[in-house]
């Protein structure tokens, strides 16, 4: 739950639900973290800005238990919804890259295009070898994207970040995605090297 959930919580039920996507990436990225069964539900009326991955391992093409990622509460209530266009993202100065910022977009995201007041901008090979008006991919643990601008300034809210999808499945089996408002993204579900979705 983006509005009452905290990432110290244990995630396990409504009265003790995480915040952010990011807790349901790391999860999945244990061994045993999400198996067959396992539902991720995310709270209708509640909004994010980033990305679910299953990438690999959940479930088998003998598992007849399906995993779940769906919404809970109210049902009168709108369903959660999830924005792949990097909205609010907190943008800090690289040290001694003049012009430089990153961002974190969350781990293991992937980007299809920024544009900056509506026109794509592109995209450098080398982070810190950036001239104006280019970007980086994210790199590292935390999913950092980096841009340098044109005027030395702090990315404002003109920088659109879109994510190449919102939910990413790979290597995965049984799998049911309902009752999702998924916007702003190249696209809102990828599927590959997966059976029964």
């Amino acid at each position: 739950s983006s509005s009452v959930g905290d990432d110290n919580n244990d995630g396990l039920s409504s009265g003790t639900p995480w915040k952010s996507l990011d807790m349901i990436n790391k999860e999945e990225s244990l061994p045993y973290g999400i198996i067959p069964g396992d539902s991720i539900l995310l709270k209708r009326g509640d909004t994010w800005e980033g990305q679910i991955t299953l990438n690999g391992g959940v479930g088998t093409s003998s598992d007849s238990a399906t995993t779940t990622i769906g919404a809970y509460g109210n049902s009168s209530d709108s369903m959660p919804i999830i924005y792949g266009d990097g909205r609010n993202l907190i943008w800090t100065a690289v040290a001694g890259q003049s012009g430089v910022y990153q961002a974190n977009i969350g781990a293991g995201s992937s980007i299809f295009k920024v544009y900056e007041n509506n026109a794509s901008s592109t995209q450098a090979s080398n982070p810190l070898a950036m001239a104006s008006s280019t970007w980086a991919l994210p790199y590292g643990p935390g999913g950092i994207v980096w841009i340098a601008t044109s005027d030395g300034s702090p990315p404002n809210n003109n920088i659109r970040i879109i994510r190449d999808d919102i939910i990413y499945i790979t290597n995965s089996n049984n799998v049911t995605i309902q009752n999702l408002d998924l916007r702003e993204t190249e696209n809102g579900v990828d599927v590959w090297y997966s059976g029964s979705i």
